[in-house]
């Protein structure tokens, strides 16, 4: 079938005997790149969204390349969890898997939806793998940075992830900007100036900015670890703003802004109490331990209980499956007698020693 419109696509994506595997080579040579965009971006003949006639779970793969740039669109798609996949019914291999949550990640992290893009980078870093993936090494630097957006500092990544894997995925540009995160934006931007062609490469210099704006907000949240009190201006200068240039009223203001915001957000618990000088600067912020819950809602811990059996038993069904699976026993036995040939041989040169010992 040639393709030479939407109305063409939408058709062979809705025709009930097309097959992923058979119809995504023709989804991705039907017309040159920049041609095939067009076509993706535009509507039906009749001037309908073709998104409408498809449904995410049934027709994905023609959704996924309709959604170029419509993010949002791809949200009905990515919230259907995946815990199997028929590898009888579409040619699905180990790299779709890594694309399609690395993928995910950067949609979730276009939308600003960071714990949802910190979910898709991290299945996709903790992979199972004995070599690693470029797309592995691209997740994991934006799954650090995401995190510096969430957390202010890097999460360990999961133990089951292999070591060898762990240290390939370390870049030295992305270390130096986590191991001087959270400080002055001045100070990370110089970071960045160093390091700005690696990061344009990356294509990870949108989310270098984002963690550079949440940055103040850290080095707040640091600060009540350590202070009762504080004034504005020592805010300000703390998140790297000089409070005795010109400028210095606009940094206490940026600072009471930064302090309200975070107050509204419930980032922080504190009071901010006016000066009594008349000195903008001399306003002192309180800060207090966060209060505890003064609700509870029975139905919530029963859905999230729910959830948890459901997982469970999912759980369960996936485990008794693999323990069937002849490939994996065949591997297990494998590793288990490698690792009796290897207790052998430290026994073995334990006596040795035992026996110098004596």
């Amino acid at each position: 079938m040639s393709i030479s419109s939407l109305n063409d696509i939408v058709n062979l994506v809705h025709n009930p005997s097309s097959t992923p595997t058979a119809i995504a080579p023709q989804l991705k040579t039907f017309a040159k790149r920049d041609v095939a965009e067009t076509i993706f971006a535009s509507f039906g003949a009749d001037g309908q969204d073709p998104l409408t006639v498809l449904h995410p779970q049934m027709h994905t793969l023609g959704a996924l390349y309709l959604l170029s740039e419509c993010w949002t669109q791809a949200l009905p798609v990515l919230a259907v969890p995946l815990a199997e996949i028929d590898k009888n019914l579409c040619g699905v291999t180990y790299l779709d898997n890594l694309t399609y949550y690395y993928l995910g990640g950067v949609i979730y992290g276009v939308l600003k939806r960071w714990s949802e893009a910190e979910e898709f980078f991290e299945i996709a870093v903790s992979a199972p793998a004995q070599v690693t993936s470029a797309i592995q090494v691209e997740a994991y630097k934006k799954l650090t940075l995401i995190q510096l957006i969430l957390y202010g500092k890097t999460k360990p990544l999961p133990k089951y992830v292999a070591t060898p894997l762990t240290r390939q995925l370390k870049q030295p540009a992305y270390q130096h900007f986590i191991k001087n995160y959270p400080s002055a934006p001045a100070a990370l931007n110089s970071i960045v100036e160093k390091e700005i062609q690696t990061y344009m490469a990356d294509g990870n210099v949108g989310l270098i900015k984002q963690a550079i704006r949440h940055a103040p907000r850290w080095v707040v949240r640091k600060l009540t670890d350590t202070y009762l009190s504080l004034s504005l201006e020592d805010i300000a200068r703390a998140t790297g703003n000089d409070v005795k240039s010109a400028l210095g009223m606009a940094a206490i203001e940026e600072a009471t802004l930064l302090i309200l915001g975070m107050i509204e957000r419930n980032e922080i618990y504190a009071t901010l109490t006016p000066s009594t000088t008349g000195n903008p600067g001399s306003a002192i912020v309180t800060f207090r331990d966060p209060p505890p819950p003064n609700t509870f809602d029975p139905s919530l811990l029963e859905k999230i209980l729910r959830d948890a059996q459901s997982q469970g038993a999912q759980l369960n069904v996936l485990d008794k499956e693999l323990g069937r699976n002849k490939l994996y026993l065949a591997k297990a036995c494998k590793e288990r007698e490698s690792s009796s040939m290897q207790y052998d041989d430290m026994e073995g040169e334990y006596g040795r020693i035992a026996g110098d010992w004596d």
